[in-house]
């Protein structure tokens, strides 16, 4: 009988991780999509990118191999503060305004991207998406796995960007602050990911 659980158990966490990547794919392809027609492709191609970079790390890696939670909780919080620093870099130096300038042919006609959509997607909606995230972490969730990858993934994205704008749009020593803004988020991106790494092969040797 209890075997009888065990593996009607099994079948049950099997399935809903199927589900949850079914899910997962759904979602990365309609907002890639809905981002690409209101947006425009500058928005839409780093975030779609972090998003598929981040699904086929996750199925090679925690989601064959679920690990413990508590061993990348940690640099999760600490990858949510950096962006939400960073956010507040780009506001204060004004990086819309220049996004706007740089990518024009890249951003769709009739969209304008000033500070308050900017405040909007990546300092509020963000931050509270990767929160809602990990609460899944900490719940040992498939979906919280994938939210881990897709933090780290995004932060060594972001933290490229912010340090490629810092030198094409400060000069002197403005692009010395731009930069610092991006090193937290490129090594908890960095760091991250070998945690997550190290996680499902320790899981893989030990079965």
């Amino acid at each position: 009988m209890i075997n009888a659980d065990h593996a009607e158990f099994g079948r049950g966490a099997v399935r809903g991780a199927w589900i949850t990547a079914l899910a997962i794919v759904t979602c990365i392809v309609t907002a890639a999509a809905a981002i690409y027609v209101e947006m425009g492709a500058a928005f839409a191609i780093p975030l779609a990118a972090a998003a598929v970079v981040a699904l086929v790390a996750w199925l090679r890696t925690t989601y064959r191999y679920p690990g413990d939670p508590d061993l990348v909780v940690v640099l999760y919080i600490a990858g949510i503060i950096a962006l939400i620093v960073v956010a507040a870099e780009q506001w204060h130096r004004g990086t819309p305004a220049f996004v706007m300038r740089a990518a024009t042919d890249w951003i769709a006609p009739g969209f304008v991207f000033d500070e308050r959509p900017h405040i909007a997607m990546f300092a509020i909606a963000c931050p509270a998406l990767f929160l809602l995230g990990g609460f899944s972490l900490v719940r040992g969730r498939p979906l919280g796995d994938y939210m881990a990858w897709l933090l780290f993934v995004w932060s060594l994205v972001a933290g490229a960007v912010q340090g490629t704008v810092a030198v094409t749009r400060d000069a002197g020593p403005a692009i010395a602050t731009g930069i610092a803004a991006a090193v937290p988020l490129l090594c908890v991106g960095t760091l991250g990911v070998r945690r997550l790494i190290g996680v499902a092969g320790a899981r893989k040797a030990a079965r």
